[in-house]
């Protein structure tokens, strides 16, 4: 299999900005219904050089920054969006979906040699979001959580055949894709490599105390599909003994799709 993934950046205001008059040299956010004023749903470039992400408190929010210009999010029409933005790329091939809240991932099983090979098809990918105002982080791999990685966390583009191990090892363990409860607890650990976690016991021993929701299978499944280990890796072995889960479990976690 190989997979490609287009990570829109910043869809929701890319689909609210069309026919508004949004000044680009100002701090603007997009926010949602939450806990007193509400929390941010996406930023725009000037505001995260501020120092506001998605998820902050909107009062934090202004208070940070002064002059910040707030506007709706629509996070339905967003979804929208994102559907007919996945039927779009069936150009590319005719099994895609939407991955997330602003990705779509493309089956490119026995079809990129239409296009010129790989290359060829991040090429035209790029150049037809372009067309539509869009800018998108691109990647291809072996199956579809690789390239969401490579493409979230990497530096995108093509990983051959194979490849995907030595190329995610050093990536952060957000790349994992995990639950948000779990990332939010995994944050401390956020520059901590995928293979420096896997060999040191005390990151592991602090997501086992601290990530009381999560499951150790829920991480190992996730680790499993991303790094494509079915179990029998070294570094997945000892990953296995110091979360309490034998190599049956993983192995088939391992071949989950």
């Amino acid at each position: 299999m190989r997979a490609a993934c287009v990570a829109i950046q910043r869809l929701a205001l890319a689909c609210r900005r069309r026919g508004l008059p949004w000044p680009a040299d100002r701090p603007l956010v997009l926010a949602v219904p939450g806990r007193g004023a509400g929390q941010l749903h996406a930023v725009n470039a000037v505001a995260g050089r501020a120092g506001l992400r998605p998820g902050q408190a909107l009062t934090d929010a202004r208070t940070l920054v002064p002059g910040l210009l707030v506007r709706d999010a629509e996070p339905a029409a967003d979804a929208r969006a994102l559907t007919a933005l996945a039927r779009w790329c069936r150009r590319w091939s005719p099994r895609t979906a939407t991955d997330g809240e602003d990705a779509v991932r493309v089956d490119l099983t026995g079809c990129a040699h239409l296009f010129g090979g790989e290359a060829g098809v991040l090429d035209d990918v790029a150049a037809r979001l372009a067309s539509l105002g869009l800018t998108a982080r691109l990647a291809i791999a072996d199956h579809g959580l690789a390239a969401w990685a490579w493409a979230r966390f990497g530096t995108g583009g093509i990983l051959p055949a194979g490849g995907a191990q030595a190329a995610l090892a050093d990536l952060p363990v957000a790349a994992l894709r995990i639950a948000p409860y779990t990332a939010a607890a995994l944050r401390r650990l956020a520059s901590f490599p995928l293979e420096a976690m896997l060999q040191e016991i005390g990151p592991l021993a602090l997501i086992q105390r601290t990530v009381t929701k999560a499951s150790p299978a829920e991480l190992h499944k996730q680790l499993s599909r991303t790094i494509e280990t079915d179990g029998r890796h070294p570094v997945a072995r000892q990953a296995l003994s110091l979360l309490g889960l034998d190599d049956g479990i993983v192995v088939a976690l391992g071949r989950d799709s």
